[in-house]
């Protein structure tokens, strides 16, 4: 038969960092660093914050000196299952219900994790733990910003008379994007908006329809929120709410966090340059008008080909890329 062709060079060195990592891994493992945990997400907060298949349950390795703390254990499992920092969870153990269910032991000091341990250790399986919900789901976020929470008072989304179409980014370092992801979920859950939101390390980036009776309470619950206080809304066209359901651009609402925010064409070494306080000042319109109007201005247009061919300032150039990643070598060529 044929000979198999050779891997492309990236894949072979994805490949060849996984087997690296997996063996690093392994030793870890041998020399008691590391031990798996087996976790899964009570029903409650699958649903408030749609997490993944992968997210709501699952082995995941903790380091051993973590497992020693109950708060610690549960603070490092938020992280791996990609739950705010903030939000307030117990963490228990599935146990055999008198009925054939499952019922929920909770774990509160550092004696009872240990039984729940070494009962698993005895058996030769890994720990099966669950983060629960408490009841505070929703109350507070990050820096004491409030979250918003089911409210009586909202109106009938139904009774809109039409969705508004709006964007917004912000280019802030985020700690957590995974955390911030789930934070507005559950921020604008009562909400009913849809469209696409994007968090990474470097900002966030979203467009989002409203509907128009929801939007007091929207830029309310974004001017709550810690991250998202002086955010700029850009608004675009208000569709009329039968025209925007026989067309919808969004089905639903997402949330995700990413590697980045937009495929730039950095290099993955480039990708965690910290460019805070670089960028340039930040003008008014009459001083943009004005920067302008002096002849010895230039100005670059950075939008795709297809954008500023609608229009764009008198005398700029425009830089004709046909995706934001080929944004720097465009910029290289003027």
């Amino acid at each position: 038969g044929q000979a198999r062709p050779a891997a492309p060079p990236e894949a072979a060195a994805r490949a060849q960092h996984h087997q690296s990592q997996a063996e690093d891994l392994r030793h870890a493992i041998r020399e008691g660093r590391v031990r798996p945990v087996k976790v899964s997400v009570d029903t409650k907060l699958r649903q408030h914050f749609r997490l993944s298949k992968k997210q709501k349950s699952g082995r995941v390795f903790v380091p051993s000196e973590v497992l020693e703390s109950v708060h610690g254990l549960r603070e490092a499992l938020k992280r791996q299952v990609g739950l705010p920092e903030s939000l307030e969870v117990s963490l228990a153990t599935a146990q055999d219900g008198t009925e054939g269910g499952r019922e929920l032991a909770h774990i509160s000091n550092a004696q009872q994790l240990r039984q729940v341990l070494e009962g698993a250790g005895g058996q030769g399986v890994p720990p099966r733990l669950v983060l629960a919900y408490n009841g505070t789901l929703g109350d507070t976020s990050r820096g004491g910003a409030r979250v918003r929470a089911a409210a009586a008072d909202l109106p009938d989304p139904a009774e809109a008379e039409s969705m508004q179409m709006l964007s917004f980014f912000l280019f802030e370092p985020v700690p957590d994007a995974e955390g911030l992801a789930g934070e507005l979920r559950c921020l604008w859950d009562d909400l009913h908006i849809q469209g696409r939101v994007y968090t990474a390390p470097e900002g966030i980036n979203a467009q989002v329809a409203v509907p128009s009776n929801m939007m007091p309470h929207f830029r309310d619950a974004c001017r709550s929120h810690w991250y998202l206080r002086d955010v700029d809304l850009n608004l675009d066209v208000a569709v009329p709410f039968g025209e925007y359901r026989r067309r919808p651009p969004f089905q639903a609402l997402h949330v995700r966090p990413r590697r980045v925010v937009v495929a730039d064409g950095f290099q993955d070494e480039a990708a965690n340059v910290d460019l805070t306080g670089q960028a340039g000042a930040r003008l008014t319109p009459a001083e943009w008008h004005e920067a302008i109007d002096d002849p010895a201005a230039v100005v670059l247009d950075c939008r795709n080909h297809y954008e500023s061919d609608l229009g764009r300032f008198t005398g700029a150039t425009p830089l004709d890329t046909e995706t934001y990643r080929e944004t720097w070598e465009a910029l290289e060529e003027k």
